[in-house]
This record gives structure tokens, C-alpha cells and sequence, in this order.
């Protein structure tokens, strides 16, 4: 099927060339201006219509009212006054990239195929990117690999946000104290958010390859697992290794459920041979990374219930003791950090109850339904396997940092509701991909 172009294609172009904006350094705005382009093109189109809109919305309207608050009553930090701000519109570029996507396949379902196909280009060039990088990494021959972005040429360094758009790391070391592991890094500023960029692109690009290269699927699983492996991202690995399974479970024909069943055993046993030592190893290569993570979670909490724990600080500060922000690295302490247990509790309706309730609800149809969806029912099945990676991203990183991964993680959003809330086995088609 031939989508030809149109005003609605050039948002995915942008998503298509993320790749580009990386070795450019564009993606910290790039995504803004395609957003304002979908605004422009969607007009009354943009408004909630759905739970997760209006949670997402309600998220920032806590976090920008507490930004407010604190900034007349308490006074804030300029340079954290700023990166609150940027968190609020990453936020709302994943917003328009959601009822962008929500708004294609409400036109026509065939919208899929053609999302699809653009991740899964995506996730071709990181695969190649990463094949060779990983050898030359873990063979001991490479350490430290990166380019200057044409940001970077262009402006002078900068110690923030934007300056690590100035860079384009191939392979870099772990900053974290505690260890010195070089790690895979490519088409993001760094690896935890390259992880979950590969992982989550690969789910939505799942659905094209089950559906014209149904056995090439299970090599280009086991190909980007081995990349988001290289990046030493263990809840991304973790993620996304369920999600394989539960697709796994899912297009595998029920005659040999007990051919898998058997293997169980096998697998297990074998788990239990290899993976304590290969984890022990990991984790040690990562202790400094998970010490820092859970000291600066429980500075969230302990400081947003010191200061106020309705609506938080508005921002997220920084400490002499840590490299990062308090409140980093989950979108849960991030919007406890900066909203109090008011935005905590919304972000944890927005990123964690809607999406697992809509994946239960799809998981039953895909069960019950041997035919739901029709021939998009691949698509289906692919957004239901890649809800443990969003979830365990969400968990383990912040959603509303990195604008080209945030358009990417609600791409997959709007894909997941859509099959979980689609009525009928009929796809909604107007004019067959050609819009």
C-alpha cells in the first residue's frame, strides 16, 4: 500500500530524520517547531478528547502552577526556572505528537503501516550503527567515541540541557561514581535515553516486520535487544526482552504452545547457570549509576515533603553531592520533585494506570479474538509488546527531557489506546492510505 505525501506526512518525516537531528544537535527544537506545525494543521483537532490527554494536561498544569507558586513565593533558581520550562514543553510536543498519530489512525487505520515503517527505518540505522560500535567496544578497541554536532561548532560549550546537544557520543564512558564501563550511545545525549529510544522504536516498527517478514522478525528482535544490551541499560534490556515474549506468545500458532511450554524448563535451567555471573557482572559495572539513582530518589522525596508536599518545588534542584538533579531519572520523582503528591499522582495516572489498563483491555481482545484487527491485527500485537518497555522507562527515566524521545514514546501511546479502544474487527479506512 502507497501512502502518497501530504500536509500529514511531513510530522513523520521530522520523526524519520531523528538520526540527522542527532548528528546536527537540532533535536532540542526541532520537535518543538513540528509540534507547532501540528498545531497549525490540526486547530480544533488538538483539544482532549481522551483520559490519557487529560491527564497528560493535567500534568502540566500542576507542574506549571507549582513553577508559578514557588518562583513569586519562594524564589527559584534562573537556570532551574528554565529547564522547568523546557520539561513543560517536551511535555507538550509529546501532547501534539500523540493527537497527531490519534488523529491519523482515526482517518484511516492504514496510517499504521505507514508509522511503522518509518520506525522501523529508525531502528535499521541503529542497528547498524550499533553492530560494529559494540564490537570494537566490548573487544576493548574503542573507549570513548563522539563528534562535534553543527550546534556544537556553532556555539560556544554550554554546562546545561543544550549543551549536550553539542555532541554526538557514539560510545562513552559511565559518569556515574563507582564506575568507568564504556557503554553504547547513539541517536540520543545519553545511554539510558538511547535504550529506551531503540526499544520503544522497535514496538512500534514490530507490527510492519511481523506483518511482511514474519521470520526476519525474530532476527531484528534479537538484533535490537543486542544493541540495547551494548548500552548497559538493564530495566531497558529487561523491558523490552518481556516484550519480545508476550509477541512471542502472541503470533506463535496455540498447535505449538507445548513445543514452548517444553522449552521452559531448558531455558530456565539455563538461566539459572549463566545469568547470576552475566548479572553480577553487569551490576558491577553499573553500581555507581544505581547507588547515585536511588540516593537522588530518596532526596526527592525527602525534600518534597520538607518543603511542600501538595505541589512540590516547581523545579528540580541541584546538590552539591550529586551530578544530577534531585528528581532525576523517573518520571514519578521528577513530578513528585517538582508538583508534590498532586503532580506525582497525576504523572502516575498519566504513564503508568492508563497505559497498563489499556494494555490489559487489549490483551483480552487480542485473547478472545483470534481475528480482531483484521490484517492489522501485527500492530496490535506489537503495541501490547512494547507496553514493559514504556513502562520501565517511565520508571527509570524522566518523559519529558529529551524531545525527540518524548514524540516517540507518545507515538507509541496513541497507537497502544487506539487498539485497545478500537470498536469492531473492521479497520476504519478513508481512502485507503492516501490521505
Amino acid at each position: 500500500m502507497k501512502f502518497k505525501f501530504s500536509r500529514y506526512t511531513l510530522p513523520l518525516i521530522f520523526i524519520a530524520m531523528i538520526p540527522l537531528w542527532w548528528i546536527l544537535g537540532f533535536g532540542f527544537f526541532v520537535f518543538h517547531a513540528s509540534s507547532l506545525y501540528m498545531v497549525l494543521l490540526l486547530k480544533r483537532s488538538m483539544l482532549p478528547r481522551d483520559a490519557f490527554q487529560l491527564a497528560v494536561l493535567g500534568v502540566v498544569s500542576v507542574l506549571f502552577l507549582s513553577l508559578v507558586y514557588n518562583a513569586v513565593a519562594v524564589g527559584v533558581d534562573l537556570s532551574r526556572t528554565i529547564a522547568a520550562l523546557n520539561n513543560l514543553s517536551v511535555m507538550l510536543v509529546g501532547y501534539c505528537h500523540y493527537t497527531y498519530i490519534k488523529f491519523l489512525y482515526s482517518r484511516d487505520e492504514y496510517w499504521a503501516v505507514k508509522v511503522s515503517r518509518t520506525l522501523w527505518k529508525l531502528c535499521g540505522i541503529s542497528i547498524v550503527l550499533a553492530i560494529p560500535l559494540s564490537y570494537l567496544v566490548f573487544s576493548g578497541k574503542m573507549q570513548v567515541l563522539g563528534i562535534p554536532t553543527l550546534l556544537g561548532l556553532a556555539l560556544p560549550p554550554m554546562d546545561n540541557l543544550l549543551g549536550l546537544y553539542q555532541k554526538a557520543d557514539f560510545v562513552a564512558r559511565n559518569w556515574f561514581d563507582g564506575g568507568d564501563m564504556p557503554r553504547l550511545m547513539i541517536l540520543s545525549t545519553n545511554a539510558t535515553a538511547s535504550a529506551g529510544l531503540i526499544a520503544i522504536s522497535s514496538f512500534i516498527a514490530a507490527g510492519f516486520v511481523i506483518s511482511r517478514y514474519r521470520w526476519l522478525a525474530w532476527l531484528f528482535f534479537a538484533l535490537a535487544l543486542f544493541t540495547i544490551g551494548a548500552t548497559l541499560t538493564r530495566a531497558a534490556l529487561l523491558g523490552a526482552s518481556l516484550g519480545v515474549l508476550v509477541i512471542a506468545l502472541a503470533v506463535v500458532n496455540r498447535r505449538y504452545y507445548v513445543l514452548l511450554m517444553a522449552c521452559i524448563p531448558l531455558v530456565a535451567g539455563a538461566a539459572m547457570v549463566f545469568l547470576p555471573d552475566i548479572l553480577g557482572r553487569v551490576n558491577d559495572m553499573r553500581e555507581g549509576s544505581s547507588n547515585a539513582r536511588f540516593i537522588a530518589y530518596q532526596a526527592s522525596f525527602d525534600e518534597a515533603m520538607r518543603v511542600n508536599p501538595f505541589i512540590g518545588l516547581g523545579v528540580k534542584p541541584r546538590v552539591d553531592d550529586l551530578a544530577i538533579p534531585i528528581g532525576s531519572h523517573s518520571t514519578v520523582f521528577s513530578t513528585l520533585v517538582r508538583g508534590g503528591g498532586l503532580g506525582a499522582s497525576v504523572a502516575f495516572l498519566a504513564f503508568f494506570i492508563i497505559p497498563f489498563v489499556k494494555g490489559v483491555k487489549l490483551m483480552l481482545r487480542l485473547i478472545r479474538r483470534s481475528s480482531a484487527f483484521g490484517t492489522l491485527r501485527p500492530y496490535a500485537i506489537a503495541a501490547l509488546g512494547g507496553l514493559p518497555s514504556f513502562l520501565a522507562y517511565c520508571a527509570f527515566q524522566d518523559i519529558d527531557v529529551y524531545a525527540p524521545i518524548t514524540a516517540v514514546f507518545f507515538t507509541y501511546m496513541a497507537g497502544l489506546i487506539h487498539w485497545a479502544d478500537r470498536s469492531g474487527d473492521r479497520p476504519n479506512v478513508v481512502g485507503a492510505g492516501n490521505v
